[in-house]
């Protein structure tokens, strides 16, 4: 079999900042208008690659891991159960 890497990304026309929907700093940088990517927890490597999992999977996108780079060295990997 073969196996295919599509790197997902979340693309604005901007940079965004992605903060947890409680932190205090949405609501500022909201009125700022400033755009930002929130999160139900803490936007860690790890729930990020979730949330890209469950993109794919909502876009029927066939997927069986994603691994979410922070840096060249350093990552998260989420695959179903």
């Amino acid at each position: 079999s073969t196996t295919s890497h599509f790197p997902l990304a979340m693309i604005s026309s901007r940079n965004s900042a992605s903060l947890a929907a409680s932190d205090p700093l949405v609501p500022l940088l909201q009125a700022q208008g400033e755009p930002v990517f929130l999160t139900e927890g803490s936007p860690t490597a790890e729930t990020l690659a979730k949330l890209l999992f469950d993109a794919a999977e909502s876009f029927r996108i066939p997927v069986l891991r994603v691994e979410f780079w922070e840096t060249p060295g350093c990552r998260a990997v989420y695959e179903k159960e």
